[in-house]
């Protein structure tokens, strides 16, 4: 939601927080607690701009926590981030990454204005056009407006009772009925800008069914499953790892095993 978040490994015995963390200093019990802060509670303190071939280049070297002096180094922290940013806006971005949000905001919000939009119609479908003979001369006494609004409310009531329309001799009623072709077509497009958005294809998505000749869906899934197998490696199995190689030793475990 903010761009990042981190999870605070509190491990005992192994020196200060804003130290770097010995894997070889974990010792079975030692993980006593993992919290979780996200990307406006935890500011970057240090930032490593001198050593390129750490991992860290040009990432916080050591973190600060919102409403506390503790700096907490990179190396006790497991980091997530959002949505990846270039190095330039990274920096102008207090370190942090844009909001998963933000690439689909503007597509969901038209989508939803769509869809508001085709229900407002639904109230349309069908108005009563009422001609009146010198209604501009009712409304301009003082009290024609009022009697006006008076007597057509009285003729509303009327006609959802009885199904009956009171009208004068002289006045006459109409029909105005608006038609909804196009409208699914429209309702598909935003649909599929914002599948495109997110990444997700609209058969999953929206539960929609494949649309084209011969078409299952599967290509769709099997290109989604495999975005999916793609953050999994390069993101998170990187951190998992990192976590593994200290909640092992936190068990008593060889990390080899």
């Amino acid at each position: 939601l903010y761009g990042g978040a981190l999870i605070i490994m509190d491990i005992e015995g192994t020196g200060e927080p804003h130290e770097p963390l010995d894997l070889d200093q974990v010792k079975e019990g030692s993980l006593k607690s993992l919290n979780v802060y996200d990307a406006e509670n935890a500011q970057f303190h240090t930032v490593n701009q001198t050593d390129p071939f750490a991992e860290n280049f040009l990432r916080p070297e050591t973190y600060r926590l919102a409403r506390t002096p503790i700096e907490i180094h990179h190396t006790r922290v497991l980091r997530f981030d959002g949505q990846l940013l270039p190095l330039n806006e990274l920096q102008r971005n207090r370190y942090w990454h844009d909001s998963v949000l933000g690439r689909v905001y503007e597509a969901l919000i038209n989508a939803n204005i769509a869809n508001d939009s085709t229900a407002s119609l639904l109230f349309e479908t069908n108005v009563d056009v009422i001609k009146i003979k010198d209604l501009m001369s009712m409304l301009s006494t003082p009290d024609g407006a009022e009697l006006l609004s008076e007597r057509f409310f009285l003729a509303k009531m009327l006609k959802a009772n009885n199904n009956v329309t009171l009208l004068d001799a002289d006045e006459e009623i109409e029909k105005s009925n608006v038609t909804f072709s196009g409208i699914d077509a429209v309702l598909d497009r935003f649909m599929t800008i914002l599948s495109a958005a997110s990444d997700i294809p609209a058969t999953r998505l929206f539960g929609k069914a494949p649309v084209g000749m011969n078409a299952t869906g599967e290509s769709d899934l099997t290109n989604f499953y495999d975005h999916i197998k793609e953050k999994q490696e390069f993101e998170f199995r990187p951190l998992l790892k990192k976590f593994d190689d200290i909640f092992s030793r936190h068990l008593g475990l060889d990390p080899e095993d």
